[in-house]
């Protein structure tokens, strides 16, 4: 991408490390005319959802696709483990990748009564048995009627699909905090000078349909304060 010139650039929900592309130079001094906000699943945030929606809950399993996109945030997660991991009130027993739908099912029908809680990352990549891309309408649908587990959804559209409960980084917010930049840039900031972060923007959702069908009563106090609340499901 070219960024001589007096064009600016500011990008946004990026979850791999973006120094892999020219002309980032690294995330403090970026370099190039070129900014932006890095995307990172707060697990800390969505394993105390987990815990203060299902409060006996004490064990979740992790599962999503097998796309780059899941890659860096399997790398992600144990990071976040080494650092984090040991103060949580939610053990991960498994961080599960199904790259074909049987997979996913197998995952889900296995882990029925060995777990508290199912974190749902990405199912937008997940293939049938001659290689092509399911709509994640489908896979979400099996899923609902499939799995008895409460579900804690790592991305806040996961609730408007139709799982239980999301926690995760706001797009919408994301991009205010975009849009900030841009005016400190077209105030004189130099873009290239302006460090790359991850702006820890999230929003909690809510589905009760699905949390009907699970016999699980969200309480009144998280209502209150989430982001979103779905009343049915979409998939």
């Amino acid at each position: 991408m070219p960024t001589d010139g007096n064009v600016s650039f500011i990008f946004a929900g990026v979850n791999v490390d973006p120094t892999i592309y020219s002309p980032i130079k690294s995330l403090d001094l970026p370099g190039g005319r070129i900014t932006g906000l890095l995307e990172r699943i707060p697990f800390s945030k969505a394993f105390s959802l987990g815990k203060r929606i299902v409060p006996n809950a004490s064990t979740m399993v992790l599962i999503g696709d097998a796309s780059p996109s899941s890659d860096q945030i399997v790398r992600d997660f144990r990071e976040w483990q080494r650092s984090e991991g040991e103060n949580s009130s939610i053990r991960v027993l498994e961080f599960i990748q199904a790259r074909t739908f049987d997979e996913w099912k197998d995952a889900i029908l296995q882990n029925q009564g060995r777990a508290d809680l199912l974190g749902v990352l990405n199912y937008y990549q997940i293939r049938d048995e001659n290689g092509a891309v399911l709509p994640s309408s489908e896979v979400a649908q099996w899923t609902f009627q499939n799995n008895r587990i409460p579900e804690i959804g790592l991305v806040p559209s996961n609730a408007e699909d139709g799982f239980m409960a999301a926690s995760g980084v706001s797009y919408w917010k994301t991009g205010i905090y975009a849009g900030i930049i841009g005016g400190e840039i077209l105030k004189g900031q130099d873009a290239g000078l302006m460090p790359i972060v991850d702006p820890g923007v999230t929003e909690v959702a809510f589905n009760l349909a699905r949390a009907e069908m699970l016999g699980i009563e969200i309480p009144a106090s998280e209502l209150v304060e989430a982001d979103e609340v779905y009343t049915d499901i979409q998939a």
